[in-house]
């Protein structure tokens, strides 16, 4: 994925797809839209651009970080057969720590 480069303050995730095992121990993905979406962090924009031009970067998540952030947000992509999404910083919410 190292060719694919975020502009401005979007963040390249790699969608985690949560998987639910039933009653009868068939596993079913995950279809639920009320669910903020979940993935890692695989790269990160330079960062939001003011009107007056300076930069305000990219500091509270880094490259591996596993984040939360809106469903209705993304841009989605598919690389390599792995489903990746475009989202805005503003748009995540929070990250999981280790």
């Amino acid at each position: 994925m190292s060719n694919i480069i975020p502009l401005g303050d979007y963040v390249l995730i790699e969608v985690i797809q949560e998987e639910i095992l039933n009653d009868s121990g068939i596993f079913l993905m995950d279809s639920g839209k009320d669910k903020p979406g979940s993935g890692k962090v695989l790269a990160i924009g330079g960062g939001k651009v003011a009107e007056n031009g300076t930069v305000t970067a990219i500091k509270d998540i880094a490259v591996g970080d596993i984040i939360f952030f809106a469903k209705y947000s993304p841009e989605e992509i598919e690389v390599d057969e792995k489903k990746l999404v475009l989202v805005r910083h503003a748009s995540i919410f929070a990250k999981k720590t280790t």
